[in-house]
């Protein structure tokens, strides 16, 4: 994340007016302050559930706090940015954007990453719903 994903960002991205707030789920002390010393806000989380769904939870408690009015969620791991993604911010500001993988449903997605953090309770209609949707990515 450090070596691509940030140095991309950096050389790529006009972030005068964008704070770059990265979600620790488990960071080393050194990763962190190399991440701060590079003008990166470090988000201390707990995980006690699978990231795909708890960075969610996590994002909606952030922003409770926060004045952002825009907000892209990007996976750190297998992103590349090759160009300015600045611009993004001052388009569709009312809407919320994803995008949706193709052949990629919510059965795939329990085959994948399993379901075990779902409430077992509502595990079983949680999965009916999703089975044959199109899966949105949230990363």
């Amino acid at each position: 994340m450090i070596d691509h994903w940030l140095r991309s960002l950096h050389e790529n991205v006009e972030l005068s007016q964008i704070d770059v707030v990265v979600w620790d789920y488990g960071l080393t002390e050194e990763q962190a302050a190399t991440l701060q010393s590079r003008e990166t806000i470090v988000h201390r989380c707990k995980r006690d559930g699978h990231i795909t769904n708890i960075r969610h939870r996590d994002l909606a408690a952030f922003l409770r706090a926060a004045p952002y009015d825009q907000v892209a969620s990007i996976d750190g791991g297998d992103i590349i940015f090759q160009t300015d993604i600045s611009p993004l911010f001052a388009r569709d500001t009312d809407a919320v954007r994803a995008a949706v993988e193709p052949g990629f449903t919510g059965g795939l997605h329990q085959a994948l990453l399993g379901a075990d953090d779902l409430r077992p309770d509502c595990r079983a209609e949680i999965l009916k719903f999703m089975r044959d949707r199109p899966e949105v990515n949230g990363g």
